[in-house]
């Protein structure tokens, strides 16, 4: 559990909040670079029409992660109840061959039989 935790914060958190911070300085950068008062304020209405789509970005990130999570847990259950799964139905298999076997049985007999008495009467 502490390895756990130890790794997500250097794996997980330690990048996402470094990229926080290259982005907010570099937005910070960019508003403050332009000399005219236009650039200024085109910056800042970028940075504002940027911060809709980051945001629906991080929520289908974490979408995503809950997707990745939830197939990695269902991967884990899946073998169990696949392999009762094969067992039901070969059992349903056996059983309809052995009703098709005993349905079709009197009509092969039948059809033995007269042959067998075509060829006896046939001599």
């Amino acid at each position: 559990m502490k390895d756990h935790r130890r790794q997500f914060a250097w794996q997980i958190l330690v990048p996402v909040i470094v990229a926080a911070i290259i982005v907010i300085a570099a937005a910070v950068f960019i508003a403050t670079r332009g000399t005219s008062v236009t650039t200024s304020w085109a910056d800042v209405s970028i940075i504002w029409l940027v911060l809709p789509f980051l945001f629906f970005a991080f929520v289908l990130i974490g979408i995503l992660g809950f997707l990745i999570y939830g197939i990695a847990r269902l991967l884990g259950i899946i073998p169990v109840y696949s392999r009762k799964t094969q067992e039901v139905l070969v059992s349903i298999s056996m059983g309809a061959r052995k009703v098709t076997d005993g349905s079709i049985k009197p009509i092969v007999w039948i059809n033995q039989a007269g042959a067998v008495l075509k060829r006896v009467f046939k001599l």
